[in-house]
């Protein structure tokens, strides 16, 4: 009920073109890498599990990020915790994982082949975007609902026409109409994302 209210509420402030929910940025790096397993191959090692990103997104994130889709579907607000378990895949995990295969309608599990994680459906994939800075190869990455996998502290996008700047005091006014109490923290944009994940290297060619 907060997500629905609060992205409701941050959309339709002026200046804001699109609002979404996520657990992880990109650039700004994973929250939640784990191993797992596709249903229709077969499970290697445990030390040869391949490794993804599971990134939780309410819906609109992909639009809010400029993410393209390439195939299948994006999310809807009839993937919820009642209905059939899905993600969206990257072009890398479906590249890796399906060489020459369609993936759409395939099914993955996160976690060690022997966990109590249930399967979901692979219904779309999108590009590649990049996750843990800017000179490190893009993983793999596997997007979940964010209703059918709800984390416990979310990341607020938002794509504004203006200086996004400009419009967070507003944001936070939003978000404290549905909760007072409610922290809100950490409050950039990703040109400063993408400006701190260069800093190394800036240092470096400026010395």
């Amino acid at each position: 009920v907060f997500y629905d209210e609060a992205l409701t509420r941050v959309a339709a402030l002026p200046g804001v073109r699109a609002a979404a929910l996520t657990f992880s940025l990109p650039i700004d790096g994973s929250n939640w890498n784990t191993g797992f397993i596709v249903a229709d191959k077969p499970t290697p090692p445990r030390t040869d599990l391949p490794s993804s990103a599971f990134v939780p997104v309410s819906v609109n994130y992909f639009e809010t990020m400029g993410i393209r889709l390439t195939k299948g579907r994006l999310f809807t607000n009839a993937d919820t915790a009642d209905s059939a378990l899905v993600v969206v895949i990257n072009e890398r995990t479906a590249r890796r994982m399906w060489p020459g295969e369609n993936p759409l309608g395939k099914r993955v599990k996160h976690g060690l082949p022997e966990s109590d994680a249930p399967w979901r459906e692979v219904v779309g994939v999108v590009n590649d975007v990049k996750l843990s800075g800017v000179e490190r190869e893009t993983p793999m990455e596997t997007y979940v609902p964010i209703m059918q996998e709800s984390p416990s502290s979310p990341r607020l996008a938002v794509r504004t026409a203006g200086n996004p700047l400009a419009l967070a005091a507003a944001v936070e006014r939003a978000i404290h109409e549905v909760d007072k109490d409610l922290p809100v923290s950490q409050v950039r944009t990703m040109d400063q994302l993408l400006g701190n994940s260069l800093a190394q290297r800036r240092l470096t060619l400026t010395l």
